[in-house]
């Protein structure tokens, strides 16, 4: 940034002004920090309790970026309340500071005692230059040419004209001096050269502070400088206050251990950081579990509302028009308007934000060779979701975790804080993703029996006395299942014998314009499972199935709510070996199309399928039939339009003959013109056909519709 701090810190040499950096205003002891809350959206809850001594203040210290997080959020919440206000430094817009200290409001100006001057012309200063120091009121800067001494004044040259030659110059400047022109105390004027500055001195205290104040704007351009809010009490007041403020997401990191008796624990550390300059001293930390809004809002700045300006009918200005120009100065001067920019000094509104963790992506709800099913809701097999209910309990919307010992922590250090300890339902099972696998994986299946929510974070796993993989966590809720897989099982294998899927339509509906057909798709799979380890296991095979289905075949099914999938239970004892088993998988789906869309084979094919209701047949083959004449009609319609574009182009070609031939013979006479004229007449009954095409068309697809009306639900009709 080339602004006043990056050009050598002119103010250093202003003397009086107390160098580049601006303190923050100066309060009593700070209120001792006593708790501080994190969430997961980005802030933290910041309590303070001490006493405030009558008339005195004590401070809150608040990095600048949090200043309007605090004024937005503070609340009195304990003693006797005898707050009676807080106060802090004005923060102001560096554009609008360096503008009242008569500086460039552009941030990359250069900034030099040449420019410092310009902006204290007409105020009493003090300017030292090495020994010499002259004290008076400054008038302003000027530049003086010096002449050379060694060259006298070149001759003029002869020339055919009496344009002067580019060369021709009656002096010479080698040097150009800036001077400071200073009115002195004692009346008279005296000037000074500006390179040869060391220190300028502003004597008015109103100006010394304007700088102060644009320095102290630079300085709030980091939000991570130093801010204190001052705190005064009515009389003295033991308080205790609360606040907002950004802070780092705290986040969570699990260890799922298996014990050599089999009993798994689960342990949660939070990984907390203090971001701040301050010390957390027997600070004690809790973690908030859930993400209640927050939003950044613009509040400790001064703002200023636009008014319209309202003018005297008559445009009368405040000073002569010519007291600085001519008028052939005004002609063609223009300048730019508002240096900042339309509104480039208002409110530019604020935005909100949620914190965001992670979720795992859900699988699709299309069905194996069929791209367009979705479950059906005419067709009801059953809910398979019930099967593994949730037994979780009403719970607040945010749970929170307090650690059990008070925290010390540095600033800007982090640290990793237990904050769970518990047994849990979990055990390692073979896990199959359907059946294309020949392999397994290790999976946890892990119950949270707490009451209350987990947060998402990984997981690492550790079993038979070593680690045994990682995984992800999703927030999961009490009584919630889930199956994470942590590694490769290469001693259970799934071999796939026989997978045969067949469809029977039951129902046939029109609704909301679409034409749906609802069918159960039934998959009958037979396959074999070995076990190549010493131990017996339990494998869960993951269906491609959703909720609306029953399966057949399985010794147990569960459902995994996270993927919205059944998966079926097998035991497989220790060493066998191509233990066969076969599943039958029925669903409940329906797929929808377009009346301009129906196919006219599948509508015929549906006609003759018994597993449909009469009426449903005969629906669909009354709808075939009209679908062929929109075919038919459609086909015809694309014909005469291949014709008509034909016929165009032969008429502009004859077009183009006949202007060659303009002229040669009478026009009576023209065999070009006699085909041109014919095959206008042709293009004009080509169009008409067209036309009526056309309206068959419309008409054939109104019948398609109607002739689907009896398949509207009653709701419809």
């Amino acid at each position: 940034m080339r602004s006043m701090l990056s050009s050598g810190c002119v103010f250093l040499a202003v003397s009086a002004l107390a160098g580049c950096a601006s303190s923050p205003a100066t309060g009593g002891a700070v209120v001792p920090l006593k708790r501080v809350r994190l969430y997961e959206t980005g802030v933290g809850y910041f309590e303070r309790s001490g006493a405030i001594p009558g008339d005195t203040a004590a401070s809150l210290p608040v990095p600048a970026g949090h200043v309007d997080d605090a004024l937005k959020s503070l609340v009195v919440l304990g003693g006797d309340q005898g707050v009676g206000r807080v106060v802090f430094d004005s923060r102001q817009r560096p554009a609008i500071a360096r503008a009242r200290a008569g500086l460039p409001a552009d941030p990359d100006a250069d900034i030099g005692f040449d420019v410092l001057l310009e902006s204290l012309v007409g105020e009493r200063v003090t300017l030292r230059t090495g020994a010499r120091s002259v004290t008076g009121r400054l008038v302003g800067r000027v530049t003086e040419a010096l002449l050379t001494e060694d060259r006298p004044n070149p001759a003029p040259r002869p020339h055919d004209d009496d344009e002067p030659d580019d060369d021709d110059e009656g002096v010479t400047a080698s040097e150009v001096r800036n001077l400071a022109v200073v009115r002195t105390e004692g009346g008279g004027f005296t000037r000074l050269e500006v390179a040869r500055l060391t220190a300028v001195l502003p004597l008015d205290q109103v100006v010394r502070d304007r700088f102060d104040q644009a320095l102290r704007a630079e300085a709030a351009r980091s939000g991570a400088s130093a801010r204190r809010l001052d705190v005064f009490s009515k009389g003295g007041a033991d308080v205790t206050l609360g606040y907002l403020a950004e802070t780092p997401v705290w986040r969570t990191s699990y260890r799922l251990v298996f014990g050599d008796d089999g009993k798994p624990q689960l342990s949660a550390w939070a990984l907390v950081h203090n971001d701040t300059e301050e010390p957390w001293r027997g600070v004690q930390v809790e973690l908030a579990n859930g993400r209640p809004d927050s939003f950044l809002f613009p509040l400790a700045a001064p703002r200023y509302e636009r008014r319209p300006l309202a003018t005297p009918p008559r445009e009368l200005s405040s000073v002569p028009q010519l007291l600085g120009t001519t008028p052939d100065g005004m002609w063609g001067d223009f300048t730019a308007g508002d240096e900042y920019g339309s509104g480039g000094l208002g409110l530019s509104g604020y935005g909100s934000g949620h914190g965001g963790g992670f979720a795992r992506g859900r699988a699709g709800r299309h069905r194996r060779g069929q791209a367009g099913a979705t479950s059906s809701d005419l067709l009801r097999l059953g809910d398979l979701a019930r099967v593994d209910e949730a037994k979780g309990r009403e719970a607040p919307t945010v749970f929170v975790y307090r650690g059990s010992t008070l925290l010390d922590l540095a600033p800007q250090r982090s640290a990793l804080v237990p904050f769970l300890q518990r047994p849990v339902e979990a055990d390692i099972i073979s896990w199959f993703d359907g059946f294309s696998r020949v392999t397994g994986r290790f999976a946890v299946r892990f119950v949270n029996s707490g009451d209350t929510t987990l947060p998402p974070g990984p997981v690492s796993v550790f079993a038979d006395g070593g680690f045994a993989g990682e995984t992800m966590l999703d927030r999961l809720a009490p009584g919630e299942r889930r199956h994470a897989p942590i590694a490769e099982d290469l001693d259970i294998r799934l071999e796939r014998t026989s997978d045969r899927s067949s469809r029977e339509p039951k129902r046939l509906v029109f609704r909301q314009g679409r034409f749906e057909e609802h069918y159960l798709q039934r998959r009958a799979i037979t396959f074999t499972l070995s076990n190549r380890s010493g131990r017996a296991r339990e494998v869960l095979i993951q269906l491609d199935a959703g909720r609306n289905a029953k399966v057949e075949g399985a010794p147990r099914i569960t459902f995994d709510r996270e993927r919205n999938r059944p998966l079926a239970g097998f035991d497989l004892p220790a060493g066998a070996r191509d233990v066969g088993h076969s599943l039958v998988v029925v669903e409940g789906l329906h797929e929808v199309a377009s009346p301009d869309a129906l196919d006219v084979a599948r509508l015929e094919t549906l006609a003759q399928t018994m597993t449909l209701s009469d009426r449903n047949r005969k629906v669909a083959a009354a709808v075939a039939a009209e679908r062929r004449r929109v075919q038919t009609a459609d086909e015809a319609l694309e014909k005469k339009k291949a014709e008509i574009t034909q016929v165009e182009a032969d008429i502009a070609r004859l077009r183009g003959h006949l202007e060659a031939v303009k002229g040669e013979t009478p026009a009576t006479e023209n065999p070009v013109l006699m085909r041109l004229l014919a095959t206008e007449d042709r293009l004009t009954a080509l169009r008409a056909e067209r036309d009526e095409l056309a309206a068959s068309l419309t008409a054939a697809k109104r019948d398609v519709e109607a002739a689907l009306a009896p398949l509207r639900p009653a709701t419809e009709t």
